[in-house]
């Protein structure tokens, strides 16, 4: 497995990720806005995506904002899930690796399946807030880190 840094080139690829991801999820795809490749290739001016790829087909990405101390994750996209968690995490801690340490994170995250919400937590993310929706879905954040 290889995780490489996104550019403008790979929003056709992120853009398919998004919508794989969406696919597995019918719950989320109700509600979530599905971008489309000039709005993930604009994004990627102010944030940094990761892609994760094995032979060359990529199975994963997860794209973030830094804004200082504090690093705000906005996706992570990875089909099924549930099924495949090690992606999600690798992407979680190669994204890390990318800021000093000093970083903080935060991950909101929505999910149809709850044994997606794993990831977080095997990646050291801990649960700080959650918001039950009327529709069964349940609205966590994750963070992880100190800021000082």
């Amino acid at each position: 497995m290889r995780i490489v840094r996104a550019t403008a080139e790979d929003a056709e690829t992120l853009h398919a990720l998004q919508s794989r991801h969406l696919q597995y999820d019918a719950q989320v795809a109700k509600i979530a806005k599905s971008e489309d490749t000039g709005v993930i290739k604009h994004s990627l001016k102010g944030r940094i995506a990761l892609i994760a790829k094995h032979r060359g087909v990529p199975l994963g990405a997860i794209r973030a904002r830094d804004r200082g101390r504090f690093v705000y994750i906005d996706a992570l996209w990875v089909p099924d899930m549930t099924r495949r968690p090690s992606i999600g995490i690798l992407l979680l801690l190669t994204l890390e690796e990318s800021f000093p340490p000093d970083r903080h994170y935060q991950v909101r995250a929505v999910h149809g399946d709850p044994a997606s919400y794993r990831v977080y937590g095997k990646a050291g993310y801990r649960l700080v807030f959650e918001d039950k929706r009327p529709d069964g879905l349940a609205l966590r954040l994750f963070e992880k880190g100190a800021p000082t």
